[in-house]
């Protein structure tokens, strides 16, 4: 196995069991899934779903309780900072630049955090949630 195939075989990002408890309201159950390298997660449901929790453990701003988020194979945990320097996001605050497309606010977003490297096409960027994934895209 070459390098290339060995980086396809581990998950870019990997969430194991993923669970969030606000006392005894539990807001996330057991999510699990992975994203292997050119995948893209839609992450998708009703109000109150959990999304945005979700989304918040995978970003590392919410500590799950219970389970865990790989990046690359290796818990974020163990790197917070480093993890956080090759991530971007795009809070869900969709009226903040209504007049962009979600191209256009992803590429906002990356110049603004000074993520390096060249401008990604939506297909390599991983992750959209509720309404993000629009037409326009």
């Amino acid at each position: 196995m070459d390098r290339e195939q060995a980086e396809a075989a581990v998950p870019a990002l990997e969430a194991r069991s993923l669970t969030k408890r606000y006392g005894g309201f539990r807001a996330v159950r057991e999510v699990s899934f992975s994203i292997r390298p050119g995948e893209l997660l839609g992450v998708v449901g009703p109000n109150g779903a959990g999304k945005s929790t979700i989304v918040r453990m995978l970003t590392g701003l919410t500590e799950p309780t219970a389970g865990s988020v790989l990046f690359r194979g290796q818990p974020i945990a163990s790197d917070l900072g480093d993890y956080k320097r090759n991530l971007g996001y795009v809070p869900e605050t969709p009226d903040l630049y209504g007049f962009l497309t979600g191209w256009e606010r992803g590429e906002c977003s990356r110049r603004r955090s000074a993520i390096g490297g060249p401008a990604r096409r939506p297909a390599d960027c991983g992750l959209f949630t509720g309404s993000g994934a629009a037409p326009g895209i």
